[in-house]
């Protein structure tokens, strides 16, 4: 098994362990995001808030584990510091940008982990590596003590084997997480099922699972979906680009994510204004939905 995990320990040793995403701050350490460009940075001086919730909450952090580099990407291959293997199938890519997080749930080596979310950043490693992703609300979450220190679509986001445990972090990390409201099972939930462009095989699954728990669903059409999907892309891009941009020096990066940064500079203000236009459509149809 490739190593994803850079050893150290905060808090007790008893209790649920949890691993940090190469993007959060931990005290005395650096936050490199698994990218050679950045090895050298200072240690941090604090613990970002969110791990020091989950200290204060008793949780012990073992590690921090690998992202793909600049955890920027959807494979979770990162060729500088190592591609975690995926737990299901070795042949496998892990899925990104939070690879080693997901592995490490996966492997048993963590009860959970945290990573950064803001295109499918912790859910396509969950997705892949067979355990639970999730991506709370916008701004629910602190993002202080996380690189980088703004985005309009990051999140910090949890991963764990059984909902239970996820349904622990969330109460460790979020200030107003109503845990108790969380393990209750609700009499009559109703989910709202969004018609995609999927494989057959892929929305009968998708479509099969809520009648497992007898939940009602009620289909319905989102005008704005696809568009949404290529606007989330574009501020990305963006947003990585103004934040990392000054790594692109000839050696600093790998190929792939050299490519990708300089693909990223091509983000014209007026295909950044449109996306913007369309995540604002987005939300006020997602909000009538609701």
């Amino acid at each position: 098994m490739n190593e994803f995990i850079c050893e150290f320990s905060l808090g007790d040793t008893d209790g649920l362990t949890i691993a940090i995403d190469a993007t959060i701050d931990a005290a005395a350490y650096p936050t490199t995001r698994s990218s050679q460009a950045l090895a050298a940075s200072l240690p941090a001086a604090e613990n970002a808030e969110v791990v020091e919730r989950l200290l204060t909450a008793g949780w012990h952090v073992i590690g921090k584990t690998t992202t793909q580099e600049l955890a920027f990407g959807a494979s979770g291959i990162n060729a500088v510091t190592g591609t975690p293997e995926n737990p299901q199938d070795a042949q496998l890519m892990p899925g990104g940008a939070s690879s080693g997080g997901a592995a490490a749930v996966g492997f048993y080596l963590s009860d959970a982990a945290i990573g950064s979310d803001s295109d499918g950043g912790v859910r396509l490693p969950a997705a892949c590596c067979g355990v639970i992703g999730m991506k709370p609300t916008f701004g629910r979450v602190s993002r202080a003590g996380v690189a980088p220190t703004q985005s309009t679509l990051e999140c910090i986001a949890p991963t764990s084997r059984e909902m239970l445990t996820l349904i622990d972090v969330m109460a460790a990390i979020t200030p107003d997480f109503d845990d108790m409201l969380a393990y209750s099972t609700p009499s009559a939930i109703r989910l709202g099922m969004v018609n995609v462009d999927a494989l057959p095989v892929i929305n009968a699954a998708v479509r099969a699972a809520p009648t497992l728990m007898e939940w009602r669903t009620t289909m319905f059409n989102l005008s704005h979906f696809d568009a949404a999907s290529k606007a989330a892309a574009t501020v990305h891009d963006s947003e990585m680009w103004e934040t990392f941009g000054h790594l692109l020096i000839p050696g600093k990066l790998s190929k792939t994510i050299d490519t990708q940064l300089r693909w990223a500079a091509e983000t014209s203000p007026h295909d950044l204004a449109i996306a913007h236009a369309v995540r604002a459509s987005f939300s006020a149809e997602l909000d009538a939905a609701f």
